[in-house]
């Protein structure tokens, strides 16, 4: 986590993958290593860890959120709805602002 909070974003997954390498099942370090392949722009792999942190943790809120927020960003907004509304039922505070940009991509 230290690479990643000075946005060494390489390094960090480095890290997160010796992490998962011990232990597959770490849900945080999926989670983790999806959110630096995200800021790296590196979207489908993000989506992949994030998807790997829920199958390891099914009510991981933040995982469904950040994985919400990668397919919307790929205009997935199908997966974008449903990934935001799980994540608001397992009990995420889901900002208002990321439905109304979903409701925009789902109108187009």
């Amino acid at each position: 986590l230290v690479y990643f909070g000075i946005k060494n974003y390489t390094k960090a997954i480095e890290d997160f993958d010796k992490a998962i390498a011990i232990k597959l099942n770490y849900p945080s370090a999926h989670l983790s290593k999806g959110s630096a392949l995200f800021v790296m722009g590196k979207t489908e792999d993000a989506i992949i860890n994030f998807s790997n942190a829920i199958t390891y943790e099914p009510k991981y809120g933040d995982a469904y959120y950040n994985r919400a927020i990668a397919h919307l960003s790929v205009g997935k907004y199908n997966n974008a709805l449903l990934d935001a509304l799980k994540a608001k039922e397992v009990g995420v505070n889901v900002p208002d602002g990321l439905f109304v940009d979903i409701q925009k991509g789902l109108s187009k």
